[in-house]
């Protein structure tokens, strides 16, 4: 299944939650009197939670708060646990090129999980190891997409070459 299509599919099994969702948000009394936020985002925050996110609660301290002519206000932070493989981020693999690291999030104590996708946007791997990717499958993989898509530039070191949107890089 694509990526486009697991998302479609996601938001019609949900379609009927996600509605209640938004209709209960619009009935939270909000800004009344205006500048007071906290009660509105505590609402927000436990129709979240019930939805099965966590959900951390920052008030912003007084003195900002103050010097923006507000009454009161609360940052949500909203969290959803990602399945055994961690966050995971879908894209084209020509996108990649260049990368010498691979991507990490929380100064580099997780990894993404990369989907990677041909020009198609057909999963061709799915690594947590970019740079190992690049050094040992990536042949394999390269011999398979320049069969399948000959108008796309396909690097023998793609850790060095520009990453590219465009089938073929300006001027090849």
């Amino acid at each position: 299944m694509s990526v486009e299509s697991a998302i479609h599919a996601f938001v019609r099994e949900h379609q009927e939650v996600e509605t209640r969702f938004l209709a209960d948000i619009v009935k939270i009394p909000s800004d009344n009197p205006p500048g007071d936020c906290d009660r509105s985002a505590e609402a927000v925050a436990r129709l979240l939670e019930g939805l099965g996110f966590s959900v951390e609660r920052h008030t912003v301290p007084d003195a900002l708060v103050k010097a923006n002519g507000m009454i009161s206000a609360t940052n949500l932070i909203v969290r959803r646990k990602f399945g055994q493989g961690g966050p995971t981020i879908a894209l084209k693999v020509q996108e990649l090129f260049g990368l010498k690291d691979h991507p990490s999030l929380a100064g580099g104590r997780i990894p993404l999980t990369l989907e990677l996708l041909s020009p198609a946007h057909r999963p061709i791997q799915i690594t947590r190891d970019l740079p190992g990717f690049w050094r040992g499958s990536w042949g394999a993989v390269r011999s398979d997409l320049r069969g399948r898509y000959p108008r796309h530039f396909w690097p023998e070191d793609p850790a060095a070459a520009a990453p590219t949107a465009r089938a073929k890089p300006r001027g090849t």
